[in-house]
């Protein structure tokens, strides 16, 4: 298995990689070329606030669909990362939503080719709250974002529902709007977060890998760890 000098990025790593592909994209093109990213995710949490350093991949929708594969190949080979380090799965899941080029927001330009726009704020939070993975850093990034946006919590808590409202089509509610309101209430803290998304990761980690983990089959293992946390408190 081939061994990558990186398995996680930092923002100062992001805008590097970016600036390269900027820079490979009009090599390979042209100087009037227009390639446009929308980040989402983990590096849109680096890139926008400063409590999370690091990020395993860029999830981004790119406006030039597979034109650039090529240009992101090329930044992998030379920086010696997986060619994954930038890509569209999360295209796939139900966090994705063509209202995302709606409600993005103004980043950077690199080299006057790429223009790269962020998700920030509520929306972030939303797309946090739809995709709600207990075993990576959902929970804790939704509460991070809430916490740093700026307005009381009440208020940004409306701005959330309204948000997630506006890009699902549909209300927050079950244990999604519970959790929420437990950070506002401050009945949820980040402590028990961390805690919480640290054992259900150590529980992915440690899964016998002969066993298939499919989305069938892993609510009922995060249940079971939910009940062994209840047991245990």
């Amino acid at each position: 298995m081939r061994q990558f000098s990186q398995t996680s990025y930092k923002k100062e790593d992001v805008e590097r990689f970016l600036a390269q592909l900027s820079r490979e994209i009009k090599k390979q093109f042209n100087r009037k070329t227009k390639v446009e990213l929308i980040i989402v995710g983990g590096a849109s949490v680096i890139l926008n606030y400063g409590f999370r350093e690091t990020t395993m991949d860029i999830d981004a929708y790119i406006s030039a669909g597979t034109s650039i594969k090529v240009a992101i190949y090329k930044i992998a080979e030379d920086n010696n990362i997986s060619e994954e380090w930038l890509n569209s799965d999360f295209l796939k899941t139900t966090s994705f939503t063509h209202k995302l080029t709606e409600v993005s927001k103004y980043y950077k330009t690199y080299n006057q080719v790429l223009d790269v726009r962020t998700i920030s704020d509520e929306y972030l939070v939303a797309m946090k709250l739809e995709a709600f993975r207990k075993y990576k850093y959902d929970l804790s990034d939704a509460f991070y974002v809430l916490k740093a946006m700026k307005g009381s919590q009440s208020d940004n808590v409306d701005k959330v529902k309204k948000a997630y409202n506006y890009l699902y089509d549909k209300k927050l509610d079950g244990e999604k709007l519970k959790f929420l309101n437990g950070i506002s209430s401050g009945k949820i803290n980040e402590s028990q977060i961390r805690d919480y998304e640290e054992v259900n990761s150590n529980v992915i980690k440690n899964l016998d890998t002969k066993k298939s983990v499919s989305k069938d089959n892993l609510d009922k293992i995060m249940g079971s760890v939910e009940k062994l946390i209840k047991k245990e408190q």
